[in-house]
């Protein structure tokens, strides 16, 4: 929970927050990060063929993966402890859609 407040609180700051990595694809406008090799193959591993024509899928793509996030982790705050293996999946998506985000949006900072 209080990951998701300091996500949300960053997003005011003159810092790159994770759930920003859709609009930093839109600003770059489909370029892939130039900086050390290992990195860009991370780039191309988790953004297959992006290029400036599919910019704007990848957005609405990555857009989706946000509003999952972000959707699963409430959902996981207003799940009763009694079902608390349906708080387990829906956390463990959310923590895999902020991976996902995380590991791209840190390329591009």
């Amino acid at each position: 929970t209080l990951l998701l407040f300091i996500e949300l609180n960053i997003i005011m700051a003159p810092e790159q927050s994770i759930l920003t990595a859709a609009e930093v694809i839109s600003i770059y406008g489909g370029k892939y990060p130039y900086k050390k090799k290992h990195v860009y193959a991370w780039a191309k591993l988790l953004m297959p063929h992006l290029s400036k024509v599919n910019v704007a899928e990848w957005v609405q793509l990555l857009q989706q993966i946000r509003s999952v996030l972000l959707c699963s982790w409430f959902l996981f705050l207003l799940v009763p402890k009694r079902h608390c293996y349906l708080g387990g999946i829906c956390y463990t998506v959310g923590a895999i859609a902020y991976a996902y985000l995380g590991c791209i949006g840190l390329q591009y900072s």
